[in-house]
């Protein structure tokens, strides 16, 4: 299958170009000259908007790239021809042109860049194949990759080797205010284990650091990794107690990793449900809080709509200021599938966004969203998937925080899941309709527990009627539920403190 990377669009226009060291004609309006200062090769990874970012320094510029190297295709055909600024292909060679006096100037027509822009290029898996990394059972204790890999002998002399790999899945984030990208490790030191690491390396401007790991598993099955709170959060399958390393791994465990004070990758505890929100919840429906990453794109965006085959389609967007986009969708009663990508607001009110990954497959959603106040609506989506109707998100401005309990005496297993949703039960003749929802494991934790459910402001309406409804499930088994609700954010009702009781179900 061909390698395409989606790049991040903008509304920049850059007319004509210099190759460098030659003049040549560019037959467009309002053409200007630039050069052409390196050549680049792409790797597995790479976007226009990354590499402008990287070496323009805005990755609004990717049309720059485009142009000049669509410019030195017409007087030398090794440089790639680039028809979509939104697809290229590996060992595509491209023109680079001169960064502009380290300021670049915008066409009249065109909006200057965001102050949402990433700080710094996400890093790519090539670049994390040539980083070194501290390892535990590697010989000397680190191991240096080269082109995604490495082989050293495991003693001098010795006929075992030693081998690691750089692999998939891939996220960039940043905790605790510093980039950083993470990915798996895979090692073996020459015998019948095949050892799993999650890798976390530094952000260095752009470019990888030493990269810290700590070890997961012997042959599992890694799904995702994703930045969360200042936390990297790793799903992965393994076996259960007892079963032989020959059977295929089939038991979810999630773990959550930071970077403690001393600068070492720490394995700790679960952050919150969701974090929507660091501001104080509002008393009235109508004066809704601000979520702390901010307004414009950045933050949280709700939708719901039916579903054919369940209770109801939720969508949690989440667009992060380092540029990383996670899409939740919630099919309630029937489980939850992730997709993540990239983000970047490319005008004042218009942002595109890119998701590549969806669970463990690859995949290319790409939307062009309009911002108007509280309101995201896709100008430019697939049709084929999403249907005539644009895709349409509501700022999540508020949260609804409370606790799930019950009163048998009895425990809860590791792997049990809470899910806690806001309905509307305005329309007693009708089927209520869900608004948002959280869905979490406990890993190990016991009631009370502590949720948070988001919502936007601008669907709650002050005369309708809402509750928070919460379940409790097992290995697909259902523990405990309260199907009626309890009353939150109109007439009177809390949007905090809310205490959920939940009981066995009635057979």
């Amino acid at each position: 299958m061909k390698s395409k990377q989606v790049a991040l669009v903008s509304a920049f226009l850059v007319a004509a170009l210099f190759l460098a060291g030659a003049r040549f004609a560019y037959a467009q309006t309002n053409a200007q000259a630039a050069s052409c200062a390196e050549t680049y090769t792409v790797v597995s990874g790479d976007t226009l908007g990354a590499l402008a970012q990287k070496f323009l320094g805005s990755n609004s510029l990717y049309q720059q790239i485009a142009d000049a190297t669509n410019a030195a295709n017409k007087v030398d055909s090794s440089y790639a021809a680039i028809a979509d600024p939104n697809v290229l292909e590996v060992g595509w060679k491209l023109c680079i042109p001169a960064k502009a006096g380290g300021a670049t100037t915008a066409p009249a027509a065109t909006t200057p860049a965001p102050a949402t822009a990433p700080a710094v290029a996400p890093l790519t898996l090539a670049q994390l194949g040539n980083a070194t990394y501290q390892v535990q059972d590697a010989p000397g204790g680190s191991i240096t990759l080269q082109d995604g890999k490495a082989e050293v002998e495991v003693a001098p002399g010795s006929a075992s080797k030693y081998t690691a790999q750089i692999a998939e899945p891939l996220a960039n984030g940043t905790i605790n205010g510093k980039a950083y990208a993470a990915a798996v490790l895979i090692t073996s030191g020459g015998g019948s284990g095949t050892f799993y690491n999650l890798a976390v390396v530094p952000n260095n401007n752009g470019q990888p650091g030493t990269g810290m790991t700590k070890l997961l598993g012997d042959r599992i099955k890694v799904n995702a990794i994703a930045f969360d709170n200042n936390t990297v959060k790793v799903d992965y399958l393994d076996r259960k107690e007892g079963e032989a390393m020959t059977t295929e791994p089939s038991v979810p465990v999630t773990k959550y990793f930071t970077i403690d004070a001393a600068g070492a990758l720490v394995e700790t505890q679960a952050p919150a449900p969701t974090t929507p929100s660091a501001t104080a919840a509002p008393t009235t429906p109508g004066a809704v809080a601000t979520p702390a990453v901010g307004t414009g794109f950045a933050g949280m965006w709700l939708s719901s709509s039916p579903a054919a085959d369940a209770s109801a389609l939720l969508r949690t967007m989440e667009l992060a200021e380092g540029g990383e986009a996670t899409l939740s969708n919630n099919y309630v009663g029937k489980g939850i599938v992730t997709a993540t990508g990239t983000w970047a607001q490319t005008a004042e009110n218009t942002a595109m966004v890119t998701f590549t990954k969806s669970d463990d497959r690859n995949i290319n959603d790409a939307f062009t969203f309009q911002l108007n106040g509280d309101t995201l609506t896709a100008t430019q989506y697939d049709q084929g998937v999403y249907g005539g109707n644009p895709p349409t998100l509501y700022r999540a401005t508020g949260v609804v925080t409370g606790t799930v309990s019950y009163l048998q005496k009895i425990a809860l297993p590791d792997n049990a899941v809470v899910e806690v949703y806001l309905v509307d039960v305005t329309d007693a003749n009708a089927p209520a309709k869900y608004l948002s929802g959280v869905s979490f494991t406990t890993h190990g934790k016991q009631v009370p527990l502590e949720f948070a459910i988001p919502y936007a402001g601008s669907q709650i309406q002050a005369s309708a009627k809402y509750v928070a409804q919460a379940f409790i499930s097992a290995d697909g088994k259902l523990l405990f539920k309260n199907s009626n609700g309890v009353a939150v954010l109109t007439n009177g009702a809390p949007m905090s403190g809310v205490e959920i009781v939940v009981e066995p179900p009635t057979q």
